[in-house]
């Protein structure tokens, strides 16, 4: 009898990652929202973001099956909305790592992989050339080391300027 305590008791604990990743989602919504150009938008965005989280924190079926059968589903929809968080945040690297993570405790999230490798190959391994509002016409792969490339525009730019100046 103090097994089955023992495996609730774990249970419930793992489930302080579902509510960080919550929490981590909310705040990443919330700074997502303030970088909006509308105020209706930034607001339904916050208000999206709380009901969705809600409705994954107060699920029936992960409180009474979770909790039934041990089968750590909360902290695991901990680490998805973390990575998705982060991901949000621009931390792409850690994204994938905890994202990675997610796979090896539980294969089913390889529904998921395509997805999250789009987006990846999107965001970190290409950059766009145009405005962040809409999606570039050209795409270029991003550097790997971004501070040559830096130095390799501002050099650019300088010998421009001289030639106008000349």
């Amino acid at each position: 009898m103090s097994t089955l305590y023992y495996q609730r008791a774990t249970v419930v604990a793992s489930d302080t990652i579902l509510w960080l990743g919550a929490c981590a989602l909310i705040s990443a919504a919330m700074a997502h929202a303030h970088t909006q150009s509308t105020v209706p938008s930034a607001a339904s965005s916050r208000a999206l973001a709380r009901f969705g989280v809600g409705m994954a924190l107060l699920s029936p079926c992960l409180l009474i099956l979770d909790h039934v059968h041990f089968q750590y589903n909360g902290m695991l929809l901990g680490v998805l909305l973390a990575s998705v968080a982060t991901a949000m945040n621009g931390q792409h690297l850690l994204a994938a790592f905890l994202f990675t993570c997610l796979l090896w405790l539980k294969h089913i999230y390889l529904v998921i992989a395509p997805l999250f490798f789009v987006y990846l190959l999107r965001h970190y391994c290409f950059e766009g050339d145009g405005d962040r509002d809409g999606p570039s016409t050209r795409r270029t792969p991003a550097p790997a080391r971004r501070g040559d490339a830096k130095v390799r525009h501002d050099q650019k730019i300088a010998e421009e300027e001289e030639e106008e100046e000349g």
